[in-house]
């Protein structure tokens, strides 16, 4: 779990603890801009689809339908705004796709209000071109001579329309018109609302459930019998508020897992040209790094754990914090319970970035006093890069292997 190679940092946007980010390589190179010189453009570019783990606040832009609903972040305002004029400056009227292809990014011309937007091409037809604006949600056919290439400056901003699925429904053939018009009444263009993600799918789709003055969108429409439900451990909320009594109240806490000391660690942040230090890699948009400065405060936090009495952990659950046994590198480390199920617990080393599973016997107490120290590795994503949609989420070997070339120990 040693640090490798030294590299800057640009901070391009910030989304739930993980930085988008630019590598600057020692040559004070753009690690980006090199990979794209290495003929890897096609794999590494194309619009860059944020996640988010926190419940986000964003405004509805489209709601089709329960599995098909749209919303740009309240914090994207200004950037959304700043993105049309820049639009409408940079491309070029000239540069018209002569072979628009499938899953391809490019700027359409909007039939309808003569605007100029990015889409992704769905589909290529003699009657035109079929393209989904990612920043808004809508799907429109235009011409073919309405569609033109992107200027790689439009690439770094990410998309701005967030992608929405009700999880844990049963989805008919066609949703009935009651549904489609409850939908739309309780959630207008423009409405405020709360996306709770639980998981993402390859299709950058957030599955989770959508919040309107503090009442669940899913609960609504399966209350009001036009959705069905097929989670067994889906509560459906009242349409009423209901006062909960004092023992309903404590049951409810009761469920939840108890407050502890050392599960509240301090997560750190990256500073505009700080260098540091990769140390873990599993490609462009998922690696750890390090900040120059904390490798005398590392050894100090392990002296820490290797002295400390090692208290059996009994309530392990998924977003524990604790101490845990490396088999691997042969240590205790701190982790965070990424998984909880069986004999084994899938632990992340929250000051390295890698993960191990191990047995529930080597998993610990955190003792207090390594609870106090920040953490020391941060979680970043190269900055307006993912893999092409017909690699179904997964970046190619050829793109990891390059992307770990620039950045493994003999680069100078």
């Amino acid at each position: 779990m040693n640090p490798e190679s030294e590299f800057g940092i640009v901070i391009k946007d910030e989304v739930d603890g993980v930085f988008h980010v630019h590598v600057l390589l020692p040559s004070n190179v753009s690690l980006r801009s090199m990979i794209q010189e290495d003929a890897l453009t096609d794999t590494l570019v194309s619009f860059s689809h944020p996640k988010f783990a926190k419940p986000t606040d964003l405004y509805v832009s489209v709601a089709d339908d329960p599995k098909n609903v749209y919303g740009q972040r309240e914090a994207d305002t200004d950037r959304l705004e700043n993105l049309k004029r820049d639009i409408v400056t940079m491309t070029n009227q000239e540069a018209v796709l002569e072979d628009p292809k499938s899953d391809s990014p490019c700027i359409a011309k909007s039939p309808e209000d003569e605007a100029f937007y990015r889409a992704s091409i769905v589909d290529v037809s003699e009657s035109g071109v079929l393209v989904h604006y990612v920043d808004y949600g809508n799907f429109e056919e235009v011409p073919k001579e309405n569609v033109y290439r992107v200027p790689p400056a439009l690439l770094v901003y990410p998309v701005y329309a967030v992608h929405l699925a009700i999880n844990g429904i049963e989805v008919p053939d066609a949703w009935s018109e009651e549904c489609l018009a409850e939908l739309e009444e309780q959630c207008p263009p423009d409405t405020l609302a709360t996306f709770t993600a639980v998981t993402w799918d390859n299709a950058n789709t957030c599955q989770g459930d959508v919040i309107i003055e503090e009442k669940s969108l899913k609960s609504i429409l399966v209350s009001k019998g036009v959705l069905v439900n097929t989670d067994p451990d889906f509560v459906l909320e009242p349409l009423q508020e209901e006062k909960q009594t004092p023992e309903q109240e404590h049951a409810a806490a009761q469920e939840q897992p108890t407050s502890d000391p050392e599960n509240v660690l301090i997560y750190p942040s990256l500073e505009e040209g700080t260098s540091v230090f990769v140390s873990v890699s599993n490609g462009p948009s998922d690696f750890y790094v390090q900040k120059e400065e904390v490798a005398d405060p590392l050894e100090e936090l392990l002296t820490i754990l290797e002295a400390a009495d090692k208290v059996p952990c009994t309530d392990i659950y998924v977003g524990k914090h604790c101490m845990a046994y490396s088999t691997e590198s042969e240590g205790h480390y701190r982790a965070e319970v990424l998984e909880a199920e069986g004999d084994g617990v899938l632990v992340r080393y929250v000051d390295y970035g890698n993960q191990e599973t191990v047995s529930r016997d080597v998993v610990f107490v955190l003792p207090g006093d390594a609870a106090k120290l920040p953490v020391y590795a941060v979680p970043c994503s190269l900055h307006s890069t993912q893999p092409l949609p017909l690699n179904d989420g997964a970046w190619p070997e050829a793109a990891l292997a390059e992307f770990n070339k620039h950045i493994s120990p003999d680069v100078e």
